[in-house]
């Protein structure tokens, strides 16, 4: 359908869902027993990701909250960021230092976790999950 018979038809204004660049909806962030974060295409596409190449981690551990921050390039201290499929299942980054280091590579953290969102007075934005409130993914995670 091209965009002549969009604009002429009762289908003006509705965009096409492509349902082939998502096989299914999990916006949420994943640890996994192999030691890697994962973004699933959910995540990567509602939080437009495409295009990052590195993130930061960081670690509250008092409040046992693990922030990401994505970034234009992969910085000497961070982690690369792995695509999945060319990006069309998300990405992913290897986090072995980083969970071991904080003691999180137990396979008790290996859940899926709702993430808070949040953009700082400078306009970054990390997103922040909460190790105390994951859920089991049902499968491997």
């Amino acid at each position: 359908m091209n965009n002549e018979d969009v604009n002429n038809s009762p289908l003006e204004g509705f965009e096409l869902f492509d349902n082939s660049n998502m096989s299914r909806v999990v916006d949420k962030i994943t640890i996994t027993k192999s030691n890697q974060l994962n973004f699933p295409a959910a995540f990567y596409k509602i939080n437009k990701i495409e295009g990052k190449k590195g993130a930061m981690l960081f670690f509250n551990k008092t409040a046992r909250k693990v922030a990401v921050q994505f970034t234009d390039d992969v910085l000497p201290q961070g982690f690369k960021l792995a695509l999945s499929n060319d990006g069309k299942y998300g990405a992913y980054l290897s986090a072995r230092s980083f969970l071991t280091l904080n003691g999180i590579s137990d396979k008790k953290y290996a859940k899926r976790y709702n993430y808070e969102k949040i953009v700082g007075a400078n306009g970054q934005t990390v997103f922040v999950i909460d190790l105390t409130k994951g859920e089991d993914g049902g499968g491997d995670v």
